[in-house]
């Protein structure tokens, strides 16, 4: 009996990542689409670069895009370029938050987060090295074996 609780708290641990991981490719996936979406914007005239007035190339704006190559890259430098500088992204795959950037390497917004992160490792690890296993002592008032 106490073996099935074991493998279910095991299934649950397993489940809990599986679905933290479902959540993290979701949140991804809807990064990457919203980024491949076309831009918009009321001053694009729909054949010069929004931000240096060049000819955008016509492989560009059949992909949506309002900006020369040059200059889309410029903006996605200051944009890397600020993201870095001010806030960081939790590692724990079920939060996620942004949190101001530390001072030193920090992976977690709370304890809470790395506490919790931690402990589905350590569970994982115990049960794959097979130490999760129960043990059989004796009841001293029975003098049967009970699993603990």
């Amino acid at each position: 009996m106490s073996r099935n609780i074991e493998q279910e708290k095991a299934t649950d641990i397993c489940d809990q990542a599986y679905n933290a991981e479902a959540v993290r490719l979701k949140h991804d996936l809807e990064r990457v689409r919203a980024q491949a979406a076309p831009e918009t914007h009321p001053d694009f005239d729909g054949t010069h670069c929004l931000t240096c007035g060049d000819l955008v190339p016509v492989a560009r704006l059949l992909l949506g895009r309002i900006r020369c190559v040059v200059c889309q890259e410029a903006v996605e430098t200051r944009r890397r370029a600020m993201a870095a500088a001010t806030d960081r992204k939790c590692e724990n795959p079920t939060c996620g938050k942004a949190f101001p950037k530390p001072v030193h390497y920090q992976k977690y917004c709370s304890d809470e987060c790395c506490r919790k992160v931690w402990s589905r490792r350590t569970a994982a690890k115990a049960w794959k090295a097979g130490s999760c296993q129960p043990s059989a002592t004796p009841n001293k008032d029975t003098d049967d074996e009970t699993v603990v």
